[in-house]
C-alpha cells in the first residue's frame, strides 16, 4: 500500500509539472470507470504568428531583458519558440538584432543594432503567480495561508481573485477578502505554499454578490499606491558650503546672504528618500519649509527612540545556502526547447550555434544531450523509438522526434514574462517610437496566447522615477551615440562628491532604482552608478569605442558598501526583511515576529545613518557599539540642530 500511495504522489507531482511547462494535460473516463490522460494535441503546438518589424524590434529589447540570469534565460527560451521569422537572434546574452540598418541611419532607427541598452529586475513570474492569474481571470475563489506584517502565526485567507499588480519587483494580489468583507491587497512573497487552493464556490451567497470588483476599481492607481509619490516635488534649503554632497546632486545651488551657505533648489519624487539625504547631512543644512522640517524632526525623534529601546536577543547564524539544482520543470523546458530547434533543422546545427540558441552553456548541453538519448517514445511500447541523437564533429542532429515538430505552446509563466517586459519596453523613457509601438501591438499578441484573455487582469510597467525620467533619456541617447559622459557623482562609500569620465553602456532598472553601466575613465574600470547620485551630466562631443573588457557586459550584483568594511549587524521590521539580503549577510536570525537580522560590513559609518533615517522605526543597527553609538551621536546632533532652528525661526 505504501509504495502504491507513493506511486500515486508522484504521478500526481508528474501531472502538475506537465502542466507547468505549458501542456495541455486533460483527462477523461473509460467506459469501464478508468481515469486516462491525454494532452490535447490541438492546444499542444504554438500557433503560427506573424510580427512586425517594430514588434520584432521591441521583442529583441525583452530578449535581454531581464538582470537575473535565470529569468533571461526563461524567457530567451520561450522568445525562441516564438521564432517563425528568420531575421531575428532572440536567444543569447546580449541579443543583437540581425535586421538591416541604413548607413545613414538616425540613432533612434539604429536602436537594436548595437545590442540592447536596458536591462531591468522585474517581478519573477511562477507557478503562484500562473495560478492566481487563471484565477482573476476566472474571477474565482481561492484559498491559501498567509503571513502578515507583525504576526507570529499564520492565516488562512479565503479571497476572490480580481488582479496581480507588480510593482518594485513584488506581486501583490487584488481581491475581495470573505473574512475581512472588503477589498485587499496580497504581497505573494508572503503566501506560505509555492501553490494556490482553488475553491469551486463563495463561501455564501451574500459573500458572492458583494464580491465583483466595484466599477470604480482600478487596478494601475493601486500600482501607483504601492510605488509610491510620482508628483515631482521642489523645496529649498541651505547648505554648508563646500558640505552636504548627497544633497547636491538633487538640485542646483547658488549664493545666499547667510555667510558660509548656500541656497539649493532641490528636485525629488519620493519625499521619505529626500528625508534621509537632508537628515544624513546632520547639521550642514537647514530645512526652509516648517512641514517637512516637522517630518524631519518626526524620523528623527522616531530612529533615536528605537536604538535606545532594548536590543532583542539573537543567535546568528550562517544563511542557509541556495538551492542552485535546476528545477524538474526547468530541465523538460530544455529538452523540449532542444527538440524544437533541432526538428527545425534536420541536417542539424553547429554546436556553438545551437549553444547560442538556446542561451546555454557548452557543458549544460552535453548533459541535456545525455538526457535526451534515453527519452522518446516508452521502449515497452515502442521499441527502437527512442530519440535519436546524432553527433558528428562539431554538429549536432536529432532523429525520430518528429511527433514534436513544431513549437511548444507558451506556459502561462513564460507569456506572463514576455508581456511584463513588452510593457516595460513600452513605458520606458528613451525608446524610440517606432519599438514603444511595436512593443505594444506585440502584447497584445502574446495575450491572445493566453486562456481566457478576454479580461486582462495582470498588470506590470517601467518603474523609472520621474524626476530621472529626462536623465535617463538622455543617458540612453549617449549610449546609442558612444559619446562620452561628464558626471558629478555622489560616493556614498567615500562620502563624497567626486567627477568622474564615463563611456555609457548600459542602463538597469532594478525596482524603483534606476543605474547605470559605464566604463569609468578615472577608475580605469568598469562601474555601477545609481541615477539619484548622479549630479550634473553633460554629453560631450567625444565619441569611445566600446573596449573589449566592456564588449559582454555581466548582469550587475549589488551588493551595496559592504566589500571591505567595517563588520556591522542590522536589524530589519518584517515588512522590509527582504532588505537584508542586499547587504549580503555572513550570518543571520529570524525572529518571532518575522523581523530578521545579519552580519555585514558596511565601508562607511553614513552608510548606517541613510539606511536608518529612511526607513524610521524599522531599521537599527545592533552592533558594535561604536557604530550604535556614532548612529545616536549624529541623529541627536541632527535633531538639536533642526529643533532649534524650529524654536528660533
Amino acid at each position: 500500500m505504501a509504495s502504491e500511495s507513493a506511486f500515486e504522489r508522484k504521478f500526481s507531482r508528474d501531472k502538475q509539472l506537465l502542466r507547468d511547462v505549458g501542456l495541455p494535460l486533460q483527462s477523461s473516463a473509460t467506459p469501464a470507470g478508468q481515469t486516462v490522460y491525454t494532452i490535447d494535441q490541438s492546444q499542444l503546438f504554438l500557433p503560427q504568428i506573424d510580427f512586425t518589424a517594430d514588434e520584432e524590434r521591441a521583442l529583441a529589447h525583452v530578449s535581454g531583458l531581464w538582470g537575473n540570469d535565470s529569468d533571461q534565460t526563461s524567457v530567451s527560451r520561450a522568445l525562441s519558440r516564438l521564432q517563425q521569422y528568420p531575421g531575428l537572434l532572440l536567444a543569447g546574452r546580449g541579443a543583437v538584432e540581425k535586421l538591416d540598418v541604413p548607413d545613414d541611419a538616425e540613432p533612434t532607427e539604429m536602436e537594436h543594432s548595437t545590442g540592447v541598452h536596458v536591462r531591468a529586475q522585474l517581478a519573477r513570474t511562477d507557478r503562484l503567480v500562473s495560478d492566481l492569474a487563471e484565477a482573476c481571470r476566472q474571477r474565482g475563489w481561492v484559498s491559501f495561508d498567509y503571513r502578515k506584517v507583525g504576526a507570529a502565526a499564520v492565516e488562512q485567507r479565503r479571497v476572490r481573485a480580481w488582479s496581480l499588480v507588480a510593482a518594485a519587483a513584488h506581486w501583490y494580489l487584488v481581491g475581495f477578502d470573505a473574512d475581512r468583507g472588503q477589498q485587499r491587497m496580497f504581497r505573494l512573497d508572503r503566501v506560505e505554499a509555492p501553490s494556490v487552493r482553488a475553491r469551486t464556490q463563495a463561501p455564501d451567497l451574500r459573500t458572492a454578490q458583494d464580491s465583483a470588483p466595484p466599477p470604480n476599481f482600478n487596478p494601475k492607481a493601486l500600482r501607483k499606491q504601492l510605488l509610491g509619490e510620482s508628483a515631482v516635488q521642489h523645496s529649498e534649503l541651505l547648505i554648508r558650503t563646500e558640505a552636504a554632497s548627497s544633497l547636491r546632486v538633487m538640485g542646483r545651488t547658488e549664493p545666499h546672504s547667510r555667510n558660509g551657505w548656500e541656497l539649493l533648489h532641490a528636485t525629488f519624487t519620493r519625499r521619505r528618500s529626500f528625508l534621509s539625504a537632508i537628515a544624513a547631512a546632520g547639521t550642514d543644512v537647514i530645512v526652509l519649509d516648517d512641514d517637512l522640517r516637522a517630518e524631519l524632526i518626526d524620523t528623527l525623534e522616531r530612529v533615536a527612540a528605537l536604538h535606545r529601546s532594548a536590543t532583542p536577543s539573537l543567535e546568528l547564524a550562517p544563511p542557509p545556502k541556495s538551492r542552485n539544482r535546476a528545477s524538474d520543470a526547468a530541465v523538460i523546458t530544455r529538452m523540449i526547447d532542444i527538440i524544437t530547434v533541432l526538428n527545425k533543422h534536420l541536417e542539424g546545427l553547429p554546436r556553438t550555434e545551437l549553444i547560442a540558441r538556446l542561451n546555454t552553456t557548452d557543458s549544460l548541453l552535453d548533459h541535456d544531450l545525455q538526457i535526451l538519448r534515453f527519452c522518446g517514445l516508452p521502449e515497452r511500447y515502442a521499441p527502437g523509438e527512442q530519440f535519436d541523437v546524432i553527433e558528428e564533429g562539431d554538429h549536432v542532429a536529432l532523429r525520430q522526434a518528429d511527433e514534436l515538430a513544431a513549437p511548444l505552446r507558451l506556459s502561462t509563466p513564460e507569456a506572463l514574462a514576455i508581456v511584463a517586459g513588452l510593457r516595460f519596453v513600452a513605458d520606458y523613457p528613451g525608446m524610440s517610437t517606432e519599438t514603444v509601438r511595436g512593443a505594444r501591438s506585440a502584447r497584445d499578441k502574446i495575450l491572445e496566447l493566453l486562456p481566457s484573455s478576454e479580461v486582462e487582469v495582470v498588470h506590470a510597467s517601467a518603474e523609472v522615477d520621474p524626476a530621472h525620467t529626462t536623465k535617463v533619456s538622455l543617458l540612453l541617447d549617449a549610449i546609442r551615440q558612444r559619446r562620452v559622459l561628464d558626471v558629478d557623482y555622489y560616493s556614498m562609500s567615500r562620502h563624497e562628491l567626486t567627477h568622474r569620465e564615463l563611456e555609457p553602456l548600459r542602463v538597469v532598472q532594478m525596482a524603483e532604482r534606476t543605474y547605470l553601466q559605464a566604463w569609468c575613465r578615472t577608475a580605469s574600470a568598469l562601474r555601477v552608478f545609481r541615477l539619484d547620485r548622479l549630479g550634473d551630466v553633460t554629453v560631450t562631443d567625444h565619441v569611445f569605442d566600446v573596449r573589449p573588457a566592456a564588449a559582454d557586459l555581466p548582469p550587475i550584483r549589488l551588493t551595496p558598501n559592504t566589500a571591505g568594511g567595517a563588520e556591522a549587524t542590522l536589524w530589519f521590521s518584517y515588512r522590509l526583511r527582504d532588505h537584508l539580503d542586499d547587504f549580503v549577510p555572513i550570518a543571520v536570525a529570524e525572529l518571532p515576529d518575522g523581523s530578521v537580522a545579519g552580519r555585514t560590513s558596511l565601508q562607511h559609518p553614513q552608510v548606517a545613518v541613510s539606511l536608518v533615517t529612511e526607513h524610521p522605526g524599522e531599521t537599527r543597527v545592533l552592533a558594535p557599539a561604536s557604530l550604535v553609538e556614532h548612529t545616536l551621536a549624529h541623529v541627536d546632533a541632527a535633531l538639536g540642530h533642526h529643533q532649534s532652528w524650529h524654536t528660533h525661526h
